[in-house]
């Protein structure tokens, strides 16, 4: 079954090569022949094919449980089996710098940073020194940054770049650029919480209070799903 699936020139399998039957005739056997009984089982023994089969939206096809709003628990991954999973998952996605990581997925980013393991995968580290810049300089910069990428709003603006759309905020200077504030629609609680986790995290935001002067809007989708107790729990369970 395992000679089913292609190989590109790097030896990486090549997912798209199957169809949909193809791609669960397959993950069936392989959950079969290794006892995988959970997503999060099969994420730690084959991450390439869970999340070919996650894109695809075909997981609930095998007949595991879908949990709405689940998070993967990365505490259960020792540091080994989380590396070898952030691996496998950038050679799928042919990820080379840290920021790629973070907007693929923000958990596994969030994982890897709080074990300090990300400089074990040798990512790019791509970070502008802002704090060099003069306000009118960063204003002009950013001006130029939003045209070139057609934004219109400011949370299109953070997931364009978030270090650009934080250095602004920290001087006050977002005003100047005349971006709307628009109200955003998560489709799912674990979109929310993977979208909060690296907002928190990229802008250093320490508490509620903070992510509510940051991002009201974010903060408030929060609250309205309860969910403000647990993003911040996962940032520091201590707390």
């Amino acid at each position: 079954m395992q000679s089913i699936i292609p190989l590109n020139a790097r030896g990486a399998r090549k997912w798209n090569a199957l169809g949909d039957c193809e791609l669960i005739r397959y993950a069936s056997w392989k959950l079969a022949s290794e006892g995988i009984t959970g997503r999060t089982e099969l994420a730690k023994t084959d991450g390439g094919l869970y999340g070919t089969l996650q894109r695809r939206k075909l997981l609930g096809e095998l007949g595991l449980e879908d949990k709405r709003g689940e998070v993967r628990d990365w505490a259960s991954f020792s540091d080994k089996e989380l590396t070898r999973f952030a691996m496998r998952f950038i050679a799928e996605k042919g990820i080379l710098g840290r920021t790629e990581l973070a907007k693929a997925d923000s958990g596994l980013y969030q994982a890897l940073n709080v074990r300090t393991l990300l400089d074990t995968l040798e990512l790019e580290k791509k970070h502008r020194d802002w704090a060099s810049m003069s306000d009118e300089g960063l204003v002009s910069f950013a001006r130029r940054f939003i045209t070139e990428k057609g934004i219109s709003g400011r949370a299109e603006f953070a997931d364009a770049d978030s270090g650009l759309y934080f250095s602004l905020l920290r001087r006050k200077l977002l005003d100047e650029l005349g971006l709307e504030k628009k109200l955003r629609n998560w489709a799912s609680n674990e979109e929310l919480i993977a979208y909060s986790l690296r907002f928190i995290e990229e802008g250093g935001i320490r508490g509620r209070k903070e992510l509510e002067k940051a991002d009201l809007g974010l903060y408030f989708a929060l609250w309205r799903r309860s969910l403000l107790g647990a993003v911040f729990m996962l940032i520091d369970p201590e707390k």
